[in-house]
């Protein structure tokens, strides 16, 4: 099987650093710990399991297992595997080059990111 390409450290880098800067001018107290919500995409139903023992056994928890049809001929899968974390860049760093290393790992397996909400 084809290795799907997961984005780069360097390119998710990126991302999180743009993506806190987004979250701390829309008013997140960064200091506080946050639910980090990381998605996956996974084009086999073996990938979705293989993925989600990976996942747990690194301390996430797998929280939703979707599905998505696209067309009548192609579908695949989209899981959101959860965190808690103080968002600070070096820890946002640290999780998403984990996610990538974890992606690259499983045959047919892509981390397409993370997202979060402000925390009261």
């Amino acid at each position: 099987m084809e290795r799907i390409r997961s984005e780069s450290r360097e390119e998710q880098r990126r991302w999180n650093s743009e993506t806190l800067k987004l979250l701390k001018e829309k008013g997140a107290d960064l200091n506080k710990a946050h639910k980090i919500i990381n998605v996956f995409n996974l084009f086999e139903d073996e990938a979705v399991q293989t993925l989600s023992r990976v996942l747990e056994k690194a301390d996430f928890k797998v929280v939703e297992v979707m599905q998505m049809n696209e067309s009548d001929k192609h579908s695949y899968w989209s899981l959101d595997a959860v965190v808690e974390l103080i968002p600070e860049l070096e820890r946002i760093n640290q999780m998403t080059d984990l996610c990538v290393d974890l992606a690259t790992k499983v045959n047919n397996a892509n981390y397409d990111g993370w997202y979060t909400q402000p925390e009261d």
